[in-house]
């Protein structure tokens, strides 16, 4: 025995009368096609973010203006190239430790 199924505005759903089946097996089929598309909307979803967020690395690493993150006490977690580059350091300097430790000059005297 065939059922169909119809296509109605990205959900899909049985015809009873047409596919000889009962409202039950109607019910399991048509959670088993509503679990699927969102499903897909998911994994739709995660790989838009993903594409998304490649796309935000790709800019803060080619930016020409030095970016950082800073996690809640301040020490830089993450810095772009131009960040480095302005402050003549490597990354691996300046990740763990708070900006105002290599930023700002230590004071010579007393009114420096």
């Amino acid at each position: 025995m065939q059922m169909r199924i119809h296509f109605c505005r990205n959900i899909y759903w049985a015809d009873p009368r047409r596919s000889g089946f009962g409202t039950a097996a109607l019910a399991d089929l048509s959670r088993e096609c509503v679990a699927t598309i969102l499903l897909a909307r998911k994994r739709c979803k995660i790989a838009a973010t993903i594409r998304q967020s490649d796309h935000y690395r790709l800019a803060c690493e080619n930016a020409s203006d030095g970016l950082i993150l800073q996690d809640m006490r301040g020490r830089v977690v993450w810095c772009n190239p131009a960040y480095c580059k302005m402050h003549h350091m490597k990354p691996e300097d300046v990740i763990g430790r708070n900006p105002l430790e290599f930023v700002l000059r230590p004071r010579q005297g007393a009114y420096a």
